[in-house]
């Protein structure tokens, strides 16, 4: 495993000089190929994460050597196979037209979801008390220490921006029934600006500095519901599109049901 993380991470060294290097070979099992531009398909750009991509190259060797496999033993002539593989291939194909038409027959607007919004508000209620933080995750109690009174600084010697990408930073809300007597309780007696800990947990050290808080009963923005209240119109557009194409369809195929067999 350390010689393939090795190799991924040389080979995208010399890709940088190499004149095509989207036709190099980065893995390959038998005749099959894995190059770079094929790996990035798969794992996405993920800039100096080397051992993902090792991870994502090591998956597809796996994957190959028992796709070959499976194919050894005919499986690739199996009836029920070749059917199931058939019905996921259509139901791909039509979820993917229906896509095409809706994007094609309607376009969803930031009034619309505002509009949507401001009309179903009362839906959009927290349910609970909420506390959004950074949780940052140390594995010494010292090194725990010396940020968080950085982090009380107005002024912080630290270059925060390189702290987040070096550090186990997240960003994350949690609401008061979930967190409970648990790690992440306390939290909630703290005010926004706080930096409370370090909590230990396991083996490390655990620090929450509080961004923002939110009682029960008050309203989520719109920007935290953008996408859910998008999605939620979309699927609506959706409906209505699929049944005009299906009326078109229809007016315009050749297309017998028989109901005989239904009668029985």
């Amino acid at each position: 495993m350390k010689q393939l993380i090795l190799f991924v991470f040389c080979f995208f060294q010399s890709c940088t000089t190499e004149k095509n290097p989207e036709e190099a070979v980065i893995a390959r099992v038998g005749d099959e190929k894995l190059t770079k531009e094929s790996l990035l398909f798969l794992a996405g750009k993920r800039e100096g994460d080397i051992d993902f991509y090792s991870r994502t190259t090591n998956r597809w060797v796996e994957n190959k050597l028992l796709y070959r496999a499976a194919l050894s033993i005919g499986l690739d002539k199996d009836l029920v196979l070749t059917k199931e593989r058939d019905l996921f291939y259509e139901n791909l194909l039509i979820s993917s037209f229906i896509k095409i038409e809706t994007k094609k027959r309607s376009k969803t607007t930031k009034k619309e979801v505002s509009d949507y919004y401001l009309k179903n508000k009362d839906s959009f209620k927290r349910i609970d008390d909420e506390v959004l933080v950074k949780h940052f995750v140390f594995s010494t109690k010292k090194e725990a220490k010396k940020i968080k009174e950085e982090l009380k600084r107005k002024n912080t010697k630290f270059d925060m921006e390189e702290l987040l990408n070096k550090q186990r930073v997240e960003t994350k809300t949690i609401r008061k029934k979930e967190g409970g007597s648990s790690l992440v309780g306390f939290i909630f007696t703290g005010v926004v600006g706080d930096v409370l800990g370090p909590k230990k947990h396991g083996e490390n050290f655990h620090l929450f500095q509080i961004i923002q808080k939110h009682k029960e009963g008050s309203y989520l923005g719109l920007e935290r519901v953008y996408e859910e209240i998008y999605q939620r119109i979309y699927k609506e557009k959706e409906a209505l599109v699929l049944d005009r194409v299906l009326d078109s369809l229809y007016l315009n195929s050749d297309v017998f049901v028989s109901k005989e067999f239904l009668i029985k």
